[in-house]
């Protein structure tokens, strides 16, 4: 007996709609409409008429703008300043940027750029256009629709986007305490503090470098810090003691007299990659100055030059960002001002990105200058986000790290710090030995070995999938000798001695892939194919690579003949057996963001967003046969 093509059509129509999202059943929804639009007109003019439905929606969305209307003027008229204590205000300073390269090819545009201050410490809204640290309302929008509550500002700043990743107490005031603290100064000393940055416009922002002033007691500049960010989400905070500042001049108009700020000047070295068209060996030096001077009441002009020099001192790219006009408060505009700011400034900051692209596109196809891949960030930096099948390969690599050192029969104290995921912290992890010794000696702290593994990158977690038949010494130590490390080790001696005693499990608990289900090996046999995991893992592209010597070379492979002549007789557990010990939910979310990161090479450019994007295709055009047959 044939199977009809509607009747086969109708099982991945059921399993969408039993296991899909709520996209998916609105998307066959729609597509069933759409082809049979003919019988929902004819159902809709018999029972409801066109004519009626038409004056209900038009009614609706006339009802519906008026309260959107009356909901941004209440925002525009709504504002919480509560800043007595602050001697300068929330302020807007319209600007441009400059950038001019002298060499190896010259080039140089302009465009216009908005900067937001914002005294560091202050939490409210400025007028319905400034806020800052202001906690956010989680309620879907669609709720909002009918409420006459104000809007959120429309420039937003909040402190979890800015310093170290993740949160911190008293917002942009904690983060700077903390980063004050990291560097070893007092917070005291700087009780003042005032940021310059491309806030948010509806939730997105490009933001190259923010600018903090620090200021003393006396409210004189002291020291500034220089918040770079690069385009692959990384980030470094450059802390700058300006050099000692010439007697301050004046500046003489027909009417009065203005004491203004003179330039601060500072040089300071590279540390964060930021564009594949210069080298990360380079220098900077800037000159800044105070708009708030004298005593944080001025209102600019914003004004602040950036040199970017070879390593030779050669003058090589000059930035510069400059105010155009004066600096605007929003909250004594009137409703018309503060609607013609929208109007003129909303765009600013989502044509940051396009036009970096276009300037690419120029300095590599018109100037001809060398493309080259982003190394992996220095110590000092603050690495990228990570990606959800990162954060799934990070869980997993954390649960390999205990379960190993829980097996060490040594005294050892690790301290795990990871990279891109704010929601784990520093992790201190003793091995049984450590636990007892300090539990019935505390005074022998001194014979624990200390060893710290600080993960620079997230690019680690994803390369874990070349190393599926591994140890973690050698992962550890393999990952930290590249030129291009995206890991840190503390001790190699100690990991290479200590790492390669772990006892293997007992014959009873041995961990085994064979322990797992039929599906879940023939997934692991996929990856290795598609990984081939039995070679070394692939080196990482970067644009400092060719300063990689014999010696730095020999190094790398002496230490991993040492790892593995220390392991290979304690027949260490691999990443792929640990697997097996986990638990189903761990297995299910780790083998399908493997099994992206293994495909994404062959069909996505090694893109994992890209695959996210074909497969949603697939299953929209899948979703279109299956509801057209059933037609």
């Amino acid at each position: 007996m044939a199977i009809r093509p509607d009747t086969l059509a109708a099982i991945p129509l059921c399993l969408i709609v039993a296991l899909g999202t709520r996209f998916e059943i609105f998307l066959i929804a729609s597509i069933a409409l759409y082809f049979n639009w003919q019988d929902g007109a004819k159902l809709i003019e018999t029972y409801v008429g066109f004519t009626y439905l038409t004056t209900v929606f038009g009614i609706g969305f006339v009802v519906l703008g008026l309260i959107q209307f009356l909901r941004y003027i209440n925002t525009l008229k709504s504002w919480n300043l509560e800043q007595n204590e602050f001697p300068a205000k929330p302020l807007f300073f319209t600007c441009e940027t400059s950038h001019t390269r002298f060499f190896p090819q010259k080039n140089s545009f302009k465009y216009s750029y908005l900067l937001t201050g914002i005294p560091v410490g202050w939490k409210g809204n400025s007028g319905g256009m400034i806020s800052a640290d202001v906690e956010t309302d989680e309620t879907p929008w669609y709720s909002k629709l009918l409420s006459h509550k104000p809007f959120g500002a429309w420039w937003t700043v909040r402190g979890d986007n800015y310093m170290a990743r993740g949160s911190a107490m008293n917002g942009l005031r904690g983060k700077l305490d903390q980063y004050l603290e990291s560097e070893n100064l007092d917070p005291k000393d700087y009780p003042y503090a005032y940021l310059f940055t491309a806030a948010k416009f509806l939730g997105y922002s490009s933001n190259p470098v923010s600018f903090w002033n620090l200021y003393s007691e006396s409210k004189e500049l002291k020291a500034m810090i220089y918040e770079v960010n690069n385009t692959f989400d990384e980030r470094h905070n450059y802390l700058l003691i300006p050099e000692a500042s010439q007697p301050r001049e004046t500046k003489t108009s027909k009417t009065a007299t203005q004491p203004i700020s003179t330039r601060h000047q500072v040089k300071f070295s590279k540390e964060l990659f930021v564009s594949p068209f210069n080298y990360r060996n380079e220098g900077y030096s800037a000159s800044a100055n105070d708009c708030l001077y004298p005593e944080m009441n001025g209102k600019g002009p914003f004004d602040t030059t950036i040199t970017l020099s070879s390593a030779e001192g050669q003058p090589k790219v000059i930035a510069r960002i400059y105010s155009t006009g004066k600096a605007i408060d929003p909250s004594v505009l009137s409703v018309w001002e503060r609607t013609r700011f929208i109007y003129s400034w909303w765009g600013i900051g989502f044509l940051t990105v396009p036009r970096t692209l276009w300037q690419a596109y120029i300095l590599s196809r018109r100037r001809k200058l060398p493309f080259a891949f982003a190394p992996q960030p220095k110590e000092s930096n603050i690495g990228r986000t990570a990606q959800e099948d990162e954060i799934a390969y990070e869980k997993l690599f954390l649960g390999y790290l205990r379960y190993v050192i829980s097996r060490i029969p040594s005294p050892i104290r690790v301290k795990y710090i990871a990279a891109g995921i704010h929601t784990v912290e520093e992790i201190v992890i003793y091995s049984p030995a450590a636990q007892e010794l300090l539990w019935n000696n505390p005074e022998k702290r001194d014979e624990v070995a200390q060893l710290e593994i600080k993960v620079l990158s997230p690019t680690l977690y994803s390369r874990l999938l070349h190393y599926g038949f591994c140890s973690i010494g050698h992962i550890l130590l393999s990952e930290s000798q590249l030129l291009n490390q995206t890991i840190k080790i503390s001790d190699t001696q100690i990991l290479s001695s200590v790492f390669g005693s772990a006892c293997p499990p007992q014959k009873a608990t041995l961990a085994s892939t064979w322990q797992l289900p039929w599906y879940e090996r023939t997934t692991l046999d996929l990856l290795s194919a598609l990984t081939d995991s039995k070679k070394p893992a692939p080196y990482i592209s970067s644009i400092e690579r060719k300063e990689c010597d014999q010696e730095s070379t020999n190094k790398q492979l002496h230490h991993a003949h040492h790892i593995k002549a220390n392991t290979e007789g304690s027949a260490p557990i691999t990443l792929h057996e640990y697997l097996a010990t986990t638990d189903a939910a761990l297995r299910r979310t780790f083998l399908i963001n493997a099994m992206k990161l293994a495909l994404a090479p062959y069909v996505a450019f090694e893109i994992p967003l890209l695959l996210d994007f074909e497969i949603f295709v697939l299953r929209c055009v899948g979703t279109w046969i299956a509801v057209y047959l059933l037609s």
